[in-house]
């Protein structure tokens, strides 16, 4: 954790991470070092594990000054529905899987330590997003014309996120916006034998991040849908049989015609080492996977 501490942004006083590169979205740009709800969110969340398994109350202050950062650094967008954070300080993004990873780093806080501004904000943002849940259970990557499109990963982590503050905050009303997003996505992303598809609407590029957050959604699920256990499982079989390499690394994409072999290392190796570590974590070994 010390590492973890060493790595936070110095821009702000609260605790608050950003990418070591500078990042290009469609929507705006973010230099080196900018310190953005993704980044944050993932580590205070790091804090909070390590405050439940030794109750050391420093490092609850840390997962606090990273709600703070949200709070305080983050912009927002409001109306009727509710409030939607933006990706960092600098922008007036609205995505989906950005907003609720905040809401969820709130609730989970809240949970802690009974502040009621963190439960409030977070529900706040929750009603802006199940708001935008389309009729077929979908939501668009963003609420910017330049962010309509949907896609496997990003409806992935907002599934989790949901199931996870239907935990924090006891919110039913996310239950069957759950369930619609879940039959949208394991209808339209996933063939039966766990091909991974990266769109909605067509089948390719088979892209390794569409794996790797499968498998970590099916998961998740488990306990809540009859399927998801096996879906799991299949995806599991699927990309070790299709993108790994021999010398056991993951390829990037799979196209109709080619495969971009490329070992990219956040994109491909970490989040499928997250994936695997967290499948094996929940269920047993089975020499059929």
């Amino acid at each position: 954790m010390s590492r973890l501490s060493s790595l936070r942004s110095q821009t702000f006083t609260e605790a608050c991470w950003g990418y070591n590169f500078d990042w290009q979205s469609r929507a705006f740009f973010a230099p080196c070092g900018t310190p953005n709800v993704v980044c944050t969110t993932f580590a205070a969340h790091a804090y909070l594990d390590w405050y439940e398994r030794t109750g050391v109350e420093s490092v609850l202050q840390m997962a606090m000054s990273s709600c703070r950062f949200i709070l305080d650094r983050i912009n927002r967008t409001a109306d009727r529905d509710g409030v939607c954070f933006s990706y960092t300080p600098l922008d007036r993004s609205r995505v989906h899987n950005v907003n609720l990873l905040a809401a969820e780093l709130l609730a989970r806080t809240f949970t802690k330590t009974g502040i009621e501004e963190y439960r409030d904000a977070a529900e706040r943002a929750l009603r802006f997003t199940l708001a935008r849940q389309r009729r077929d259970g979908s939501w668009l990557y963003g609420e910017d014309g330049s962010q309509a499109w949907i896609d496997s990963f990003h409806t992935g982590f907002v599934l989790v996120s949901l199931k996870h503050l239907v935990e924090y905050v006891e919110a039913d009303r996310c239950r069957a916006a759950l369930e619609a997003g879940y039959d949208f996505y394991q209808k339209r992303f996933f063939l039966a034998d766990g091909r991974p598809g990266y769109y909605h609407d067509r089948l390719y590029p088979l892209d390794v991040h569409s794996a790797a957050q499968g498998v970590i959604t099916f998961v998740e699920m488990t306990d809540l849908m009859p399927n998801a256990k096996a879906m799991a499982s299949r995806v599991v079989r699927w990309t070790i049989e299709n993108l790994q390499d021999p010398a056991g690394f993951f390829y990037f994409q799979k196209h109709r015609f080619y495969t971009i072999k490329t070992s990219y290392m956040r994109w491909a190796q970490a989040w499928m080492l997250y994936a695997l570590s967290f499948y094996l974590s929940r269920h047993a070994v089975s020499k059929n996977v």
